[in-house]
């Protein structure tokens, strides 16, 4: 629907909300009157509408209210200033309610509104704006079929925004993992590398003592040496392994 439009002289406009394969029609007209710029409203059902009726209420700005007969088409309503439209069912001191399908559907209310604003500044020329918010339940009722099919498509809406939330935790997850992962990773290569060297040295140490402190030195000497090299090992265990009190260093050490 145009959100403004000019309508010529001695002619109408109309404007009509149709669903594929329904017949049903909301309509808007406007008529020339010779000492008044009122807007008419009219709703139509047609024919083939089997007798379906509905009722409304058509309220300005004061509130004032103007009930629309049941019938089809309804009687008209004329109005200077028009503000907006609801059904009997619903109270018409709330303004400006509006209500979509599928929480129409869930909920016990019965009723939606249009707002209209209508401005006629332009002499025998008329402006129309309006705003449409209208559900089809309003003017028809879904079949079993039907009502299930729009409960289905909300069902599965609703169940597409929580995979996409539960999809985003996971991918914020696996991101922390994979961050804990190359942590241990680089904390394992280190610790290997610092096992590595320690045994290297280890290895080098007891050869040197080998070599200098042969088997007929007796056991004298080779105690003297052994204290030795244990200080020897110490120095190097203090200087290669690292200073933490992880389980592979309290290994290394024993």
């Amino acid at each position: 629907v145009r959100s403004h439009e000019r309508v010529r002289k001695d002619t109408k406009l109309l404007k009509s909300i149709n669903w594929s394969r329904d017949s049903y029609k909301l309509c808007i007209e406007k008529r020339r009157e010779e000492q008044s710029g009122s807007l008419f409203i009219v709703f139509i059902l047609d024919e083939s509408s089997s007798g379906k009726r509905f009722s409304c209420a058509i309220s300005d700005e004061e509130q004032e209210n103007l009930l629309l007969n049941e019938g089809t088409p309804p009687d008209l309503a004329v109005m200077d200033n028009l503000f907006q439209f609801m059904e009997d069912a619903f109270k018409p001191g709330k303004p400006e309610f509006s209500i979509s399908l599928p929480e129409f559907l869930d909920s016990t209310m019965f009723s939606v509104s249009l707002d209209i604003s209508y401005e006629n500044a332009l002499g025998g020329w008329s402006a129309v704006q309006f705003k449409v918010q209208v559900d089809l339940a309003m003017f028809h009722n879904p079949s079993e079929a039907e009502l299930m099919k729009m409960l289905m498509e909300k069902r599965v809406v609703a169940l597409e925004e929580k995979v996409a939330k539960d999809t985003k935790v996971l991918r914020q997850e696996v991101s922390s993992l994979r961050v804990v992962v190359q942590q241990l990773q680089t904390q394992l290569r280190e610790e290997r590398a610092a096992a590595d060297a320690f045994k290297q040295l280890c290895f080098s140490a007891f050869k040197f003592h080998s070599c200098n402190h042969p088997a007929g030195y007796g056991i004298a000497a080779h105690s003297t040496g052994h204290r030795e090299n244990c200080a020897v090992l110490k120095q190097l265990q203090q200087s290669v392994l690292p200073t933490s009190s992880n389980g592979t260093t309290t290994l290394l050490k024993r």
